[in-house]
């Protein structure tokens, strides 16, 4: 019961953790398909980060190279870094401005050659660089700070009231950012532009009477006296894509970060993810182990059930086997009641027979006087007497041998009763051997009261004879004396083999009791499922008793 109950408890056990290791099972897959996704956004972000830095790599190498600067401009630059510098060269004009992508190509567009200008801090420098570079090659503007800062009477020509009224122009200035020390500058070179998305839109507003220059977000110029410009900004020397290449780095820079917050974010995420699966992973690892030994001490219960199932049935087929053999026992104990009872009954008749033949004796007695002529048939009969006499001690010695066997065989105690039972047998087998004798011997007594009635005429001789006889029967009275009091003492033998029987039974119930509370057996549940049968009493005490009264007759 105790193993069942524990069966039962490991059962739900083992439902749990499957259900629970179940549920970690998923969680570990959701989170690998996170992990994957968290991977390929890794890889992604990863490989978009690249990109940005070899695209931003490149745009810093042609800035360092001076992509899109003339070589006159160029040799100008180098002033500054050479051994004897020129002051007052403020740098590139396109370095100190910043315009957003969209804008780029238009704002190159209406600067034109003056993206190649060099900032210089007066007209004196002009004169240095001059002076220095006397053999210069090539177009180079400077754009002196101190005098195009000073300046605000730029002219512009009024728009119509129609046109203000209506539309919002956006003015090519506006959508720059520099610093202030060079915004005069720009002024003084886009004060008048106004940036539209393409020639269409310029032509529309020139028609509506705006006299203004126009540069056009896909690097197009219409002028204000009507000249056009395609691809205004569209040589080196007139430093195309400088603009668009330092936008591109602003966004390219916005971009790589923006791109390693992701990446830091995704790595956080990505660690933690880690760390739970990792969580995860041993405490699926403990939850498999607990299965596996769940389902261990599952099996062995099983086993444990089965061992106890297979020891009851031998326990009821042994206690069947038992009630079999008591059953056994006990008619065989029956029948010997019923042949001791034949064996009395027979004694019995054979006193009353010895009686009669006493009573038969003194009448031949009296009447030995008459029977002398027949003293010589009454010797050869005394002779028979003293035959069948010697066959009766013969018997008894027999008894005196078997009796000696039977104490020998009493220091093995499972095997006594049985060979009591069996000497049993054989005294009953002998006891009958005695009766038929005793029977014989009264036919041959009737025979010789017969043959006593005739002999009167040597009574004398007889009388003598008889005497003679008289004493043989009582030493073998004296026999049957001894007889009986080794009887006796067989029958204390008996008795103590049947209390060795009864202690060895009373050690097998112990051991029975035992073997079923070391089992945990309900004996309430056992004996509903197992009506009692009926079983008669056994009463050894009373059974070895008569068989020791037995043995003495």
């Amino acid at each position: 019961n105790a193993s069942r109950v524990r069966s039962l408890v490991v059962l739900d056990r083992i439902a749990v953790v499957d259900r629970r290791l179940g549920a970690e099972e998923s969680r570990i897959a959701a989170l690998d398909e996170q992990r994957s996704d968290l991977a390929t956004r890794l890889a992604d972000n990863r490989d978009e980060r690249t990109g940005v830095d070899s695209r931003r790599r490149l745009l810093e190498e042609m800035a360092s190279a001076g992509e899109g600067i003339g070589d006159a401009v160029r040799r100008v630059l180098e002033l500054v870094n050479d051994a004897a510098p020129v002051e007052g060269i403020v740098g590139p004009l396109a370095e100190r401005l910043d315009v957003d992508r969209e804008d780029a190509d238009g704002i190159e567009a209406a600067l034109g050659p003056h993206l190649q200008a060099v900032l210089v801090e007066s007209s004196a420098v002009a004169h240095e660089i001059r002076r220095r570079l006397p053999d210069l090659d090539g177009r180079v503007e400077l754009l002196p700070l101190a005098r195009l800062n000073g300046r605000s009477d730029l002219p512009t020509v009024p728009l119509p009231i129609a046109v203000s009224a209506t539309t919002t122009l956006v003015r090519a200035f506006d959508r720059v950012r520099t610093e202030p020390s060079v915004t005069g500058a720009v002024r003084q070179l886009l004060h008048d532009t106004v940036l539209v998305e393409d020639l269409d839109a310029a032509r529309r507003l020139v028609a509506r009477g705006v006299r203004r220059r126009f540069a056009t977000r896909d690097g197009h110029v219409l002028e204000a006296d009507g000249r056009i410009v395609l691809r205004a900004a569209a040589g080196r020397e007139e430093g195309r894509g400088l603009l668009a290449r330092k936008a591109e780095r602003g966004e390219l820079d916005l971009a790589a970060r923006r791109l390693e917050g992701v990446r830091i974010v995704l790595e956080a995420e990505a660690s933690s993810l880690d760390a739970e699966h990792e969580s995860r992973g041993a405490r699926r690892s403990t939850l498999s182990e607990e299965l596996r030994a769940l389902r261990s001490e599952e099996v062995e219960l099983g086993y444990a059930i089965d061992r106890q199932t297979q020891l009851i049935e031998r326990i009821e087929r042994e206690r069947a086997e038992v009630l079999t053999e008591r059953s056994e026992l006990e008619g065989r104990m029956h029948e010997c009641r019923a042949e001791r009872a034949a064996v009395e009954q027979a004694r019995l008749d054979a006193i009353a027979r010895e009686q009669n033949a006493a009573t038969a004796r003194d009448a031949a007695s009296a009447e030995l006087a008459t029977v002398d002529r027949d003293v010589q048939a009454a010797a050869e009969q005394a002779g028979t007497c003293r035959t069948t006499l010697g066959e009766i001690n013969a018997r008894l010695d027999s008894t005196r041998r078997e009796r000696t066997r039977l104490a020998s065989s009493v220091e093995e105690a499972e095997r006594q009763l049985a060979r009591s039972t069996e000497q049993v047998a054989d005294r009953r087998e002998r006891l009958d051997g005695y009766a038929e004798s005793i029977a014989g011997a009264q036919v041959e007594a009737e025979e010789a009261d017969g043959l006593l009635a005739g002999m009167t005429e040597r009574f004398a001789t007889i009388a003598q004879e008889l005497q003679t006889a008289s004493t043989a029967v009582e030493r073998t009275g004296e026999t049957l004396g001894k007889a009986r009091v080794e009887a006796q003492r067989l029958d204390r033998d008996l008795h103590s083999l049947e209390m060795s029987r009864r202690e060895l039974e009373i050690k097998r119930e112990s051991l029975e009791e035992s073997v079923i509370e070391e089992l945990g057996f309900d004996l309430a549940a056992l004996h509903d499922a197992h009506p009692s049968r009926p079983v008669v009493a056994i009463e050894p005490e009373a059974d070895a008793t008569d068989d020791a009264d037995r043995i003495v007759d």
